[in-house]
């Protein structure tokens, strides 16, 4: 995958070349602003000086994810957005790479339960596409429902996790349940 720079005032960013597509990768001062998809880069180099290091760390692990020897990322975020989108995304980043989760129970999980709507909203202004994984999340039906890169993308990127990192969670439950029912059954 080969990558690229440009720099503005007020950010730098890297152009990542990924099996879904150019993804353009916002650094700030603090951290990672974003991702979206890619603009053509522009060989510019004004502004801030970028942060070799976090520019280096967010190439690195966004490599790794898609080489599937990383199924979570350890970069710091600038945090935007209201109050009630930040919950929304830092509970989407618990959900592990082979697993889901739906609209509805991460409204449950932080609260409020009749939020669904509101949660599909905030992770529709998502500034930070698979590293808060918001194409972990489904529709109540655990169906596909949209995706800033497309259900293309999203069906790729769930696949891609489930391949390389299994359904972690659920395989966990299971074992979990088939212990206790053993341990149930088993003579005193």
């Amino acid at each position: 995958m080969k990558s690229s720079y440009k720099q503005n005032a007020n950010r730098s960013s890297i152009i990542l070349n990924s099996p879904i597509g150019k993804i353009e990768i916002f650094l700030g001062s603090r951290g990672l602003v974003g991702l979206s998809t890619a603009r053509e880069p522009k060989a510019t180099k004004i502004g801030v000086a970028m942060d070799e290091l976090l520019n280096q760390k967010a190439k690195t692990q966004l490599r790794e994810y898609f080489e599937g020897t990383r199924s979570s990322f350890d970069l710091p975020i600038e945090w935007s957005g209201t109050d009630f989108q930040q919950e929304v995304w830092k509970e989407t980043m618990k959900v592990r790479a082979g697993n889901t989760s739906t609209y509805g129970e991460i409204a449950k999980r932080i609260g409020r339960p009749e939020a669904y709507r509101a949660v599909g909203q905030a992770l529709n202004k998502n500034p930070w596409m698979i590293v808060v994984p918001c194409h972990r999340i489904l529709n109540s039906k655990s169906e596909l429902h949209g995706y800033a890169l497309g259900l293309k993308a999203k069906a790729w990127l769930l696949e891609h996790e489930h391949l390389h990192f299994g359904r972690t969670e659920r395989a966990e439950l299971r074992a979990s349940k088939k212990r206790r029912g053993r341990a149930a059954q088993a003579p005193a």
